[in-house]
């Protein structure tokens, strides 16, 4: 029996990550960019979403500096609102399990990703956050080092909140067992949809970043090199030009505030109240399945 509650578990989370993050984009690119633009008399031309990962937002017009700010932030604010009002469903409403845990999900995607967009963005001053490099550093450094304090803080409450979720069908006295459900249900839905994102050779954001900073300081050497006639080899010019790699460090707030939550006693975070059945038949958890592969197979045709 526990066995089958993990497999159901297992395949909704999958087909509601595709829903997901498939509905923050359109979010995102849609109302935060595209419908932004509108508002500010520009002309929205095009949304374009990947199957696993991002997408982008095509749009035109002769914005002043606050019009581009607020354009070019509205994405990442859609998301954190409505992540936010997602994580306030599932702490202060009694839905159905199928709806709480998909409100879970789109809150973890909605506001973890975006906090870490918002931080490599101003970090790199890439794509959304690029605007900022017409500001003082010391702003910079602010807006990714807040990110910083933000994302530990939802990161670890997020998943207080569904640990907690998870007692309620997989009770467990012990760590181990409860980080090896947590694997089970969560982990390996993770995993596979990164491998579908993977094999979609599709660029994230953040690796997108790192890129264009690689690039940018690869560009910057030769015209160092060039100019200066430097007896430095480009390797080594290029190498102090490229920014300390960020990432590691956002992977270990992940993985901290996760190994902090599993010790938190989750009663402090959610109030304890009777959840829904978790669905004992696959038949029922079948429309789910649908709508993630309806998802995907229309935005393979439109792509």
């Amino acid at each position: 029996m526990q066995v089958k509650k993990a497999l159901v578990w297992m395949l909704l989370t999958e087909s509601m990550l595709i829903l997901a993050t498939r509905l923050g984009t359109f979010l995102h690119e849609f109302a935060g960019h595209g419908l932004l633009a509108m508002l500010f008399g520009g002309r929205f031309e095009s949304f374009r979403l990947t199957l696993f990962a991002g997408g982008d937002a095509q749009f035109s017009g002769h914005f002043g500096k606050t019009a581009t700010i607020v354009i070019s932030l509205g994405g990442i604010l859609v998301n954190l609102i409505t992540g936010l009002i997602a994580l306030r469903q599932v702490r202060t409403r009694r839905m159905s399990f199928s709806l709480t845990l998909f409100c879970l999900l789109l809150a973890g995607v909605s506001i973890l990703s975006q906090l870490q967009y918002l931080i490599l963005g101003a970090y790199y001053q890439y794509s959304d956050l690029a605007f900022l490099s017409d500001y003082h550093p010391a702003i910079l450094f602010l807006v990714w080092t807040l990110g910083f304090v933000a994302l530990a803080c939802f990161s670890f409450f997020i998943m207080s909140v569904f640990f907690h979720f998870q007692e309620a069908y997989f009770p467990s006295s012990h760590v181990f067992k409860r980080a090896s459900i947590a694997f089970l249900i969560l982990g390996i839905p993770v995993l596979l949809y990164a491998g579908f994102y993977h094999l979609g050779k599709t660029p994230l954001g953040s690796t997108a970043a790192i890129m264009e900073a690689c690039l940018q300081a690869e560009k910057e050497a030769e015209r160092i090199k060039t100019e200066t006639g430097s007896t430095q080899s480009l390797d080594e010019i290029r190498k102090g030009l490229e920014p300390r790699p960020l990432l590691p460090w956002i992977i270990a707030i992940y993985v901290l505030s996760t190994l902090a939550a599993l010790f938190w006693p989750a009663s402090r975070i959610t109030p304890k109240d009777c959840f829904p059945p978790l669905p004992s038949s696959f038949l029922s958890i079948l429309p789910w399945l649908i709508a993630g592969g309806s998802t995907l197979a229309l935005i393979a045709l439109l792509w």
